[in-house]
C-alpha cells in the first residue's frame, strides 16, 4: 500500500494539478501536514509548482526529476550555479545543476548528462580568453572586420548572448525574458551586472557624458528606460530619439541584411542635442547583433562633434563575428 506521500503524488498525476485545498478535501490531513508532504515531493522531482497566493496548484512533471549532484564536484556544481541558467517554456527559473538537468531532459539527453556538463564548463571557461582586463568582452576587432567605416572608439558587452550548442547564456536568457515578459525581478537582475560594467567602463576611459539607444518597439514598460533608471549613473545624458518618415516602426531585429540594419540606424536614430562639448561620450545599448546602431550613432556624434571620442557598451553580444541578434 502506498505512503501518504505517494499517494498525494498519485492524486496529482491522475488530476494534472491540484491545490492544497484539493489534497485536504481528499486525503482529511491538516494543512500544515501537506506542505511538509508537497515541500518533499518538490526536492525529490516529478511535483512542480505553479502560481502565486492564493493559487497556488502543484503539477507532475517529471521533466522536474532531481540529478544525484554527488555525481558531480563540488567545484563544478559551484561553476554552474554562477554561470548557468534555464528557464523554462513556462517561466521557472533555475540555475546551476538543477537548471541544467532541465535543459538535458529537454533536448532528451538525459544519459550524457555528466559529459555534457564537463563540456560545458570547459567550453564555458575557454571563452573567458576574449575577455579584457576588467572582464569585458571586446567587440572593436569584429567591428573592424564587419564594416568599411568605424566610428566607434572602442566596443564592449559583458557577455555573449548564446553560445553554440548550449543555447543562451545566463545573462542572455535573463535580458530576452526581461524583454519580454517585462519583469522587474529579471530587469533588476540584468541592471546589477550592467552597472558593474559599465562603471568599469567609465573609469578607465574617463567618460565624460551617456548616451542610451532609444527602443524602436512599443511596450508598455520599455527595458532600456528601465534600465537607464535603475544604474541612475551621475553623468549628463546626450539624449537620443528614433523617428520614421511613416510612422511606421521598423526595429532593427525584424532587418536580416546587414545593409538593411546599417540604413537602418542611419536614417532613424538623430542626436537631439547638436551642441555637444563632451570630450568622450559612452553610449549604452541592449544587444550588438550587427553592431551598425551603435556605429551610426558615433557617426552622427562624430558628424556634430569630430573630436569626440566614442565608446560602446552593450549587455550581450553575438559570439560569432556580429551575427544578427533577432530575439531581443
Amino acid at each position: 500500500m502506498l505512503g501518504t506521500r505517494d499517494q498525494i503524488k498519485e492524486y496529482i498525476k491522475k488530476r494534472d494539478h491540484a491545490r492544497v485545498e484539493d489534497i485536504r478535501r481528499e486525503f482529511k490531513l491538516g494543512t500544515s501536514i501537506i506542505h511538509r508532504h508537497l515541500i518533499k515531493l518538490i526536492k525529490e522531482g516529478d511535483i512542480n509548482k505553479l502560481g502565486k497566493p492564493p493559487l497556488v496548484f502543484y503539477t507532475y512533471d517529471p521533466t522536474t526529476k532531481k540529478v544525484n549532484s554527488d555525481l558531480i564536484s563540488t567545484e563544478d556544481n559551484d561553476f554552474l550555479l554562477k554561470n548557468y541558467l534555464y528557464i523554462s517554456p513556462v517561466g521557472d527559473i533555475k540555475y546551476g545543476i538543477e537548471g541544467f538537468q532541465d535543459w538535458v531532459t529537454r533536448i532528451k539527453q538525459e544519459k550524457y548528462l555528466i559529459p555534457l556538463v564537463s563540456e560545458y564548463i570547459k567550453y564555458r571557461k575557454n571563452t573567458n580568453k576574449f575577455r579584457n582586463n576588467d572582464g569585458l568582452l571586446n567587440g572593436f576587432k569584429k567591428l573592424k572586420a564587419t564594416f568599411n567605416k568605424v566610428y566607434l572608439d572602442k566596443v564592449f558587452f559583458s557577455d555573449f548572448y548564446a553560445l553554440p550548442k548550449f543555447g543562451k547564456t545566463m545573462l542572455g536568457q535573463k535580458l530576452l525574458y526581461a524583454k519580454q515578459t517585462q519583469s522587474e525581478f529579471l530587469t533588476e537582475e540584468v541592471s546589477k551586472q550592467v552597472l558593474i560594467d559599465v562603471n568599469k567602463v567609465i573609469r578607465r576611459y574617463k567618460i565624460d557624458a551617456v548616451a542610451f539607444i532609444p527602443p524602436t518597439v512599443p511596450r508598455r514598460i520599455q527595458f532600456i528606460k528601465e534600465l537607464e533608471k535603475s544604474i541612475n549613473l551621475n553623468l549628463p545624458k546626450l539624449l537620443l530619439t528614433k523617428a520614421y518618415p511613416s510612422g511606421v516602426l521598423i526595429a532593427q531585429k525584424t532587418l536580416s541584411k546587414l545593409e538593411e540594419r546599417i540604413e537602418n540606424a542611419k536614417k532613424s536614430i538623430l542626436v537631439k542635442d547638436q551642441n555637444i562639448n563632451y570630450g568622450k561620450i559612452l553610449v549604452i545599448d541592449d544587444a550588438i547583433g550587427s553592431g551598425s546602431t551603435l556605429n551610426e550613432v558615433a557617426a552622427k556624434i562624430k558628424k556634430v562633434s569630430p573630436k569626440t571620442k566614442v565608446y560602446g557598451y552593450s549587455i550581450v553580444g553575438s559570439f560569432k563575428g556580429f551575427d544578427v541578434i533577432s530575439e531581443v
